[in-house]
C-alpha cells in the first residue's frame, strides 16, 4: 500500500477545493485586522502613538495571511505539493475575503461604533498639514481630497484595491517560493 492508497482524492489538485482553506485563513485574517482596529482606535488614537506597530503590525499580518493560507492548502489539502498557480490564487483570494471583512468592519466602526472617527482623523490631518507650514491654499486642496478619501465605500473601495495589488505581489513572491510540483514517479 503506497502513500497515494491513504487518500481517497490523491491529492489531485483539480479534486480539492481551495474555498474551504480560503475562507478559513480570509476570515481569520480579517477577524485579526478587526481586533487591530479595535484596539489602536481605543488604545492609540493619536497619530504620534505607536507608530511603528501601527505601520508594521498590519504588514505582518497581511504576508502571514497569505503564507499560512499557501502553506495550509498545501500541507493539510494536497499532501505537500502545490503548483506556482495555485498558491497565488489561494494568496490572494485569502487576502481578498480578508480585505472585505476589514473594509465592512472599517465601515461599521466609523458609521456606528465611532461615527466621530473620520472627522477625528480629518482634523489631525489638518493639523499635521498646518504644522507643515503648508499655504492655506494648499491646506484646502489636500483637504478636499482627505475628506473624499474618507468616506466608507470610497475607504472599502480603496482598501480592496490597494490589497489586490499588495496582495498578488506578496501571493507571486510567496508562491514562488513555496511552489512545489509533485514529482512524475509519484
Amino acid at each position: 500500500m503506497d502513500i497515494m492508497d491513504t487518500n481517497p482524492q490523491g491529492y489531485d489538485q483539480k479534486s480539492v477545493s481551495p474555498y474551504p482553506t480560503i475562507t478559513r485563513i480570509g476570515l481569520i485574517g480579517g477577524a485579526c485586522f478587526v481586533v487591530f482596529a479595535l484596539l489602536t482606535n481605543m488604545f492609540m488614537r493619536e497619530p504620534t502613538q505607536g507608530t511603528m506597530i501601527k505601520m508594521l503590525l498590519p504588514i505582518a499580518i497581511f504576508i502571514g495571511i497569505v503564507v499560512f493560507a499557501i502553506r495550509k492548502h498545501k500541507n493539510e489539502d494536497l499532501g505537500g505539493y502545490i503548483t506556482f498557480g495555485r498558491a497565488f490564487v489561494v494568496g490572494i483570494l485569502a487576502i481578498l475575503l480578508t480585505s472585505v471583512v476589514s473594509g465592512v468592519f472599517d465601515i461599521l466602526l466609523r458609521t456606528l461604533i465611532d461615527p466621530t472617527l473620520s472627522a477625528f482623523e480629518l482634523e489631525q490631518t489638518r493639523m499635521a498639514y498646518e504644522k507643515a507650514n503648508m499655504s492655506e491654499e494648499q491646506i484646502d486642496q489636500f483637504m478636499k481630497y482627505a475628506e473624499m478619501g474618507s468616506k466608507p465605500m470610497v475607504r472599502l473601495l480603496i482598501g480592496i484595491g490597494f490589497s489586490a495589488f499588495l496582495g498578488a505581489i506578496v501571493s507571486a513572491i510567496s508562491a514562488a517560493f513555496m511552489q512545489k510540483e509533485r514529482p512524475a514517479s509519484i
